[in-house]
């Protein structure tokens, strides 16, 4: 498939209705460590899945871990284009944080990823169908 300016020019036109539109809070999410490389635990597992609130530190040094959170577009917000903004504190004393890499999966297929310069990510079509998906984050901390 390739690049042209009007794929390009259909994107911006997209980015624009998610940046001007409603937002809404993704809760709760839950953090487990990683138990293979791409491969989270199951929801079902016990004691792998734990809450983690906002504000709160997550993870082991130099480890891997996955976020995990229920995701259903409230119906105002359907079958329009809808980005995920994943924020973190940014601060020139925590270099860790303005290298952060992370891999997001709706309902196990990967649909992109994150980093300091780009924390935005459009989801696919099907995430806005009015159902609840399942979206991981696998990043490193």
């Amino acid at each position: 498939m390739p690049f042209t300016v009007q794929k390009l020019q259909a994107r911006i036109a997209d980015i624009g209705l998610v940046v001007e539109s409603a937002s809404v809070l993704v809760t709760p999410v839950y953090v487990a460590p990683a138990t293979g490389p791409m491969t989270p635990p199951p929801a079902t597992e016990d004691g792998a899945w734990q809450p983690l609130e906002k504000g709160h530190m997550y993870g082991v040094e130099h480890g891997t871990v996955w976020l995990r959170a229920e995701l259903c577009i409230p119906s105002v917000m359907q079958k329009q284009p809808v980005a995920l903004h994943l924020a973190w504190d940014t601060t020139e004393q925590d270099w860790g944080l303005l290298v952060l890499e992370a891999t997001a999966f709706l309902d196990g297929v990967a649909i992109g990823g994150f980093d300091y310069r780009h924390q935005v990510l459009l989801l696919p079509e099907r995430a806005s169908d009015g159902r609840y998906h399942t979206l991981t984050i696998q990043t490193y901390t």
